[in-house]
């Protein structure tokens, strides 16, 4: 890895690097994933952590880098540490938050789970007017808004406040929501 005065940053010492994002390129050795390195050549090595990368999701998105360890999503932030997590899923953060699947109580019961989003600085934002089981669906947010079921009707949901409206088929609002079918 040479910088733009064509000095080495990097020694050739990695099977393959990606292309950076967020100012962090990630590191691959014997084909496995090793770690994420700066524009400056500080590499960050994770290889005896065992995270595993998710299919699709090969770079840092808000200054995370979604991960598996053990079966459970976590994140790790741009120093290596394990910032949130573990959850029982996970997406990306878009927007400054994330969709995950949290534990109710990972210690009593495993497998029961809820939606909620968190913030980049771990605040979960459940919506509390809304018992956890009511909610079916969550999408993550693009450009402020996300789509989300509860009680198996569909609505958006504002980033900003989470503010929701009902998602009609005939174009008018709070008539003909659509329904999650069973």
């Amino acid at each position: 890895l040479l910088n733009n005065s064509g000095a080495m940053v990097l020694p050739v010492a990695f099977d393959s690097i990606s292309a950076f994002y967020e100012d962090r390129a990630l590191l691959f050795n014997n084909n496995k994933f090793y770690g994420f390195t700066d524009y400056q050549g500080q590499v960050v090595k994770l290889d005896n952590k065992e995270y595993e990368l998710l299919p699709g999701n090969n770079r840092f998105y808000n200054g995370m880098l979604l991960v598996k360890k053990n079966g459970q999503y976590i994140y790790l932030d741009s120093n290596g540490a394990e910032a949130y997590g573990p959850f029982a899923e996970a997406y990306p953060f878009f927007c400054n938050s994330a969709c995950v699947k949290a534990y109710v109580d990972y210690v009593k019961n495993p497998k029961k789970v809820y939606y909620d989003y968190i913030s980049l600085n771990g605040d979960i934002f459940l919506l509390q007017k809304y018992d956890k089981e009511d909610i079916t669906f969550m999408s993550s947010f693009h450009n402020g808004t996300a789509i989300i079921a509860i009680k198996k009707k569909f609505y958006t949901i504002k980033e900003e406040g989470f503010v929701l409206n009902p998602i009609s088929i005939n174009g008018s609002l709070h008539k003909d929501s659509l329904v999650v079918a069973d």
